[in-house]
């Protein structure tokens, strides 16, 4: 098990592509459903109750639904797994980092300097977070890393659109 933490924190830091994860379907369900739970704590301050949890299965239904479509289309659908494995493990990661961080960050503090820090820290974060999956898609795709890139952020604006208008634009 802390081999597997391990290659997800390297991939986290862009060390290891989903080619070295071997396919496991049993890890792959953990993994995914690990990431919902830690989704849906991350959302829970701005999606309230169930719906924080059908947002983070929203989201995640997304990028399994983007995955597979991609992999299809570039004749890759056997590295579905192994892919999919990597970004909700690297996904768990940096989530697990983004919580603190998220409870530190006071919406009410203007001139706050820690706030500030702390915001920017969480900014770089979500940052670095499209740029995990654009070296995952490079890897699995056998694309540019600006290639993946864009792939990354096609997924965050349809996700977050999608979310937005489902759970958030009721409120």
């Amino acid at each position: 098990m802390f081999q597997l933490a391990n290659f997800f924190v390297d991939t986290a830091l862009l060390k290891r592509a989903p080619q070295d994860l071997p396919a496991s379907m049993p890890v792959f369900v953990l993994v995914v459903l690990l990431n919902v739970i830690v989704a849906t704590i991350g959302v829970a301050d701005i999606i309230p109750g169930a719906s924080a949890m059908a947002a983070a299965m929203t989201d995640t239904v997304i990028m399994l639904v983007m995955l597979r479509l991609l992999l299809m289309i570039q004749n890759r659908a056997a590295r579905y797994v192994q892919t999919a494995t990597a970004i909700f493990g690297s996904g768990i990661v940096l989530g697990l980092i983004a919580l603190p961080l998220q409870l530190m960050i006071d919406p009410n503090a203007q001139g706050n300097e820690i706030s500030g820090i702390v915001s920017m820290a969480y900014l770089i974060l979500l940052v670095w977070s499209q740029l995990v999956i654009a070296h995952v898609l490079r890897h699995a795709l056998d694309i540019s890393f600006a290639l993946g890139v864009g792939l990354a952020l096609v997924y965050s604006v349809l996700s977050g659109v999608t979310i937005q208008t489902l759970f958030i634009g009721n409120h």
